[in-house]
């Protein structure tokens, strides 16, 4: 397996052993890559939240039609589950005003998924 390191710029050094470093946050595919840089990762973990939660929005568009409630009620471990990452993985590394405003947005979709079943009237 290769080893990568970025450090405080965007030049990549390729390692043959592993080499162990504080603070930088470890994506693992084909190969092993720690960003050190925080704006790199802060951009990284903030694009990966975008696509998961915009994957859930499409999920939702897609099961919002269906007659059956039980479709759109799969999503709600799948927030859950983004909302343990974002708090136990990736807190470290956001500021505390990008996971509030996260965690609001998981919240407020919870809501709408939750309460698609049940609409309130507007009658007063």
């Amino acid at each position: 397996m290769n080893y990568y390191v970025l450090l405080k710029t965007d030049r990549a050094s390729s390692l043959e052993k592993k080499l162990f470093l504080f603070h930088g946050y470890p994506f693992n595919k084909r190969i092993k890559i720690t960003i050190y840089n925080p704006e790199i990762t802060r951009f990284v973990l903030i694009k990966k939240l975008n696509s998961s939660l915009r994957s859930l929005i499409n999920l939702y568009k897609l099961y919002e039609d269906d007659e059956d409630d039980s479709r759109r009620e799969e999503l709600l471990p799948r927030i859950e589950l983004l909302r343990r990452i974002l708090i136990e993985q990736y807190a470290e590394f956001l500021e505390e005003i990008e996971i509030e405003s996260y965690l609001d947005k998981l919240n407020k979709f919870e809501n709408k998924v939750s309460g698609t079943k049940s609409k309130k009237s507007r009658s007063r």
